[in-house]
């Protein structure tokens, strides 16, 4: 929310502004840490709630998370309360919108609510890992701890994207130029040059491939406009799509099928189970209770309905090993480790063995790959220009020696 301020300075000047806080007394103990004594402070009407500006805010990523961990169990080991820990955390963090978050977080706590209890008001921030990992640090006494967990966790997992994002992101690029110089091509250039090849040579006494292209240009002027909206109403109908029910378990399908990318997903997925369960365990959750979250946020249905049932056979009485063992879903290693782990009673150290392996065979599948695409996609962008050259070059060519057979 935001405020209109009149205040009085320590040196008595007025001052006048807008602050946002979460509420009224949030903005007056703003105002009162600044050394300013409220003359008047009125909330500046809007037409949205609070929860649903919340609800509206983007930008609160991963990174934001890691630093606000990770500074918090720094505040919190070196003696500062919770309250005043996550005001100073307010007070440096640069996002705006998780500035509001943290700030209304801090009203909860300082009200009488638990941490754990005050962050499950923003799911869309705070998953129910980092709820769970907190409320057992909460029940355990040993908060810092966990929230350290909680940074390190939340890194590898940023880390995991960015590497998957970023050796994507080359590839993407080159493709959208290309389709792009394509389209102008098409549109602007060709049909001119067409009009002077007319002239030169004549229509009918072209080469083949430049009529092909004339007609490829001819299409595409032709129905630029139903191509586009077609190229746009996919785009949106595959995004919506994904995002049903339906579409989501397709895709998550469809990942752990398709030739090449299936062993990088599988990879991604097995990581973030082994990262996930391994540091619930850690941090002292129930087994049981530990296999249900991490089915909640592996973020894939076909792994979510393993993960379940390994959380059916371990209530039942069975080990997780002789679930996993039958699923080609989960590697012979992954097996074989938790199976180590269930032995020596130490699986959350052998889960967090296959986490780092995964992880370090993701970046190397990824690196992989990238190198693959990058030359594919040179091939490609090399015949593409080859056609061009060779669409305009050869009328000119046999033009020129027709001239000088002459």
């Amino acid at each position: 929310m935001q405020f209109n301020y009149k205040a009085r300075t320590k040196e008595g000047k007025l001052q006048g502004g807008v602050i946002e806080a979460a509420s009224r007394q949030s903005a007056l103990e703003v105002l009162q840490r600044h050394q300013l004594t409220a003359l008047s402070l009125d909330a500046v009407k809007s037409g949205f709630s609070f929860s649903y500006d919340i609800k509206v805010f983007s930008g609160v990523g991963r990174k934001d998370l890691v630093g606000f961990f990770r500074s918090f169990s720094s505040l919190f080991e070196a003696g500062v309360p919770i309250v005043e820990g996550l005001r100073i955390l307010a007070d440096q963090t640069e996002n705006k919108n998780f500035r509001v978050i943290i700030i209304d977080v801090v009203d909860k706590v300082d009200g009488g609510m638990k941490l754990s209890q005050a962050i499950s008001h923003y799911p869309n921030i705070f998953s129910e890992f980092h709820i769970n990992m907190i409320k057992a640090g909460e029940s355990s006494g040993a908060l810092q701890k966990t929230l350290l967990y909680l940074a390190d966790y939340t890194e590898r997992e940023y880390q995991l994207r960015a590497n998957v994002r970023n050796a994507m992101l080359y590839p993407a690029f080159i493709i959208t130029v290309f389709i792009t110089v394509f389209f102008i091509m098409m549109v602007f250039v060709v049909p001119r040059l067409a009009v002077i090849l007319g002239q030169l040579v004549g229509k009918d006494k072209l080469p083949f491939i430049t009529r092909a292209l004339l007609a490829v240009s001819k299409f595409t002027n032709d129905w630029i406009i139903a191509i586009v909206l077609l190229l746009v109403g996919g785009i949106g109908f595959a995004v919506y799509y994904l995002k049903t029910p339906q579409g989501k378990e397709w895709w998550d399908d469809f990942q752990l099928r398709v030739p090449i990318f299936k062993n990088i997903f599988r990879q991604i997925y097995q990581t973030r189970f082994a990262d996930n369960l391994s540091t619930l365990i850690a941090g002292g959750i129930p087994i049981i209770e530990a296999i249900a979250i991490t089915a909640n946020i592996v973020n894939n249905k076909t792994y979510q309905r393993l993960i379940y049932k390994i959380g059916e056979e371990v209530k039942a009485g069975n080990s997780i090993e002789s679930v996993v063992r039958f699923h080609e879903e989960f590697s012979p290693f992954l097996v074989q480790m938790i199976a180590v782990g269930e032995r020596s009673g130490k699986l959350e150290d052998s889960l967090a063995k296959v986490a780092g392996f995964f992880q370090k065979e993701v970046d190397r599948s990824v690196a992989g790959l990238t190198t693959l695409i990058e030359p594919l996609l040179i091939v490609v962008m090399g015949v593409g220009v080859g056609f061009l050259v060779a669409s305009i070059m050869i009328p000119i060519y046999s033009v020129i020696s027709g001239g000088l057979g002459s």
